[in-house]
């Protein structure tokens, strides 16, 4: 049986909407041109987001505002690469499980199940992560980390969910991130990682953390409460073991007026001559995607830096040598920023074209059928 299950066997890239009002109702006819996976190669990893980190000579508060970014692309990007930057950073959640489940609510679905708890066996920062794991043999379980408060998303700035991850678990065993509006919850992340105990017992010492990062704009307004879950499925498979588990650490919600400063076909971008303030970049690179395509994948984790003593009394202007790899709906739609590629188990094969009409809203889709096999 294969390790993916829909609908992570779809993979949405969003280059560009038009027709959508400001209200984000539709007219008659909007138009949508997307990118799809429509069966994604089960064992390759999804896009992963570049390392950030600022270069040599930067200090903190940084005297003249003059400083490099630099980062590395992850394998299989080919740019060019997108730069945003932010001068301020809200925060509605940090928690990287160093207070315990005080912020948490659990539930499980059997006795079966074992609940979400904290850990030290592997923890991406501090001294601890949360971690879910299952029993042996324990079959369609559930456990549950709902955020015990509300949260009200902002209007007008962009509202990011951010975690980093560790997964090993049997071919149907799932994970899931989802969000509740007030009315109905909805998911956002879906992911499987079948990893036999040769490779899962390692990969537990050695494999780092994997960053994840989910655009909640949508949200905008609304009071929300988030739950990650991990859940088996039916079989009992002989290489592979859902006690492994999922390990979660420095789990964040933050809000940024995020502009675009740059898209350049290199790793790193020099900014000078601001004027004293807090500022926070982020980046994201681009991937091949079928004949002569290109998409960008997910954004970095946030690095800030404070400007301070600096003679630069103007905010410059954005700049850059190159178009953005794939336009931000920011550009195109009102009130649309940055969405994410929705998440998938990977890439590979070749790519045609579709063309669909559903209702009011004619979709363009660029599709790919690679192979299609895992634990």
């Amino acid at each position: 049986m294969s390790s993916c299950t829909q609908p992570s066997q779809l993979r949405l890239f969003v280059d560009g909407i038009e027709g959508i009002s400001k209200n984000g109702k539709a007219p008659s006819r909007a138009v949508a041109s997307i990118k799809v996976d429509v069966a994604p190669d089960c064992k390759a990893p999804p896009p992963a987001p570049p390392s950030l980190s600022f270069g040599a000579g930067r200090s903190d508060p940084d005297p003249d505002g003059s400083y490099t970014l630099k980062w590395t692309r992850p394998k299989g990007a080919v740019g060019p690469d997108e730069i945003q930057e932010s001068r301020g950073l809200g925060t509605l959640l940090a928690d990287g499980a160093e207070e315990g489940m005080g912020k948490w609510a659990r539930s499980k679905s059997s006795p079966a199940a074992f609940d979400w708890d904290t850990t030290t066996v592997k923890v991406r920062s501090g001294s601890n992560a949360f971690v879910a794991r299952h029993p042996e043999g324990a079959a369609n379980v559930e456990s549950v980390m709902e955020s015990a408060d509300p949260m009200k998303v902002p209007s007008g700035v962009e509202t990011t969910l951010s975690w980093w991850d560790w997964l090993a678990a049997e071919g149907d065993d799932a994970v899931f991130v989802d969000v509740h509006d007030g009315r109905d919850w909805a998911n956002v992340y879906q992911a499987s990682r079948p990893l036999g105990a040769d490779g899962a017992a390692p990969g537990l010492l050695n494999e780092p953390f994997n960053f994840h990062s989910i655009d909640l704009t949508r949200f905008a307004g609304k009071a929300i409460k988030l739950r990650f879950r991990f859940a088996t499925g039916p079989d009992n498979r002989a290489l592979s073991s859902p006690m492994f588990g999922w390990y979660v650490d420095d789990i964040a919600i933050s809000t940024a007026a995020w502009r675009t400063i740059a898209a350049v076909p290199g790793t790193s971008y020099a900014r000078a001559n601001l004027p004293d303030g807090e500022y926070f970049y982020r980046v994201r690179t681009a991937f091949p995607f079928g004949s002569g395509a290109k998409v960008s994948g997910p954004w970095s984790e946030v690095i800030g830096t404070k400007v301070q003593g600096s003679k630069a009394t103007a905010y410059p202007p954005s700049g850059g040598s190159s178009p953005s790899p794939s336009p931000s709906p920011t550009s195109q739609v009102k009130g649309v920023r940055n969405r994410a590629p929705l998440p998938a188990t990977g890439v590979g094969g070749s790519a045609y074209g579709l063309l669909l009409v559903l209702g009011a809203a004619a979709i363009a889709i660029a599709t790919r059928r690679p192979s299609h096999n895992g634990r």
